[in-house]
């Protein structure tokens, strides 16, 4: 037979195993601490796993993505340079965002740096 324990409503002992006490029947929740270490192993891993997964081929030197606006595909773009456009935020967020969230915009500037952020995500920063 098993190791034996209290159970925690009549104090009578049971075995370890037991789903239930059989004097009053109240369930048996112990769980070992290895079981508990063996489950979060288990999940760190599947979360490992799932992260590093997003990798893919970087051998490609050329890569296309296509972005829908979410206007109306009659509106007409916002010509704005990357400096012009980084001054009006950085003068005022808010007013940045009620001039240009929502709307198509043209952007023009000198290429400076393309790359990935830490989910993976490509990106392009303009000076």
């Amino acid at each position: 037979m098993g190791k034996l324990i209290k159970c925690k409503t009549c104090s009578h002992e049971i075995a370890k195993s037991a789903k239930s006490c059989p004097s009053c029947g109240a369930a048996n929740n112990q769980v070992s601490i290895g079981y508990l270490f063996f489950g979060v192993l288990v999940v760190v891993f599947i979360g490992f796993c799932t992260a590093s997964s997003g990798g893919g081929d970087s051998s490609s030197s050329t890569t296309s993505y296509k972005v829908k606006p979410k206007t109306a595909s009659n509106e007409k773009a916002i010509d704005i340079t990357a400096k012009e456009l980084f001054k009006i935020y950085d003068d005022n967020e808010v007013a940045g965002d009620n001039r240009f969230k929502g709307k198509l915009l043209s952007l023009s500037g000198v290429v400076d740096e393309i790359s990935k952020d830490f989910m993976g995500t490509p990106y392009v920063q303009l000076k």
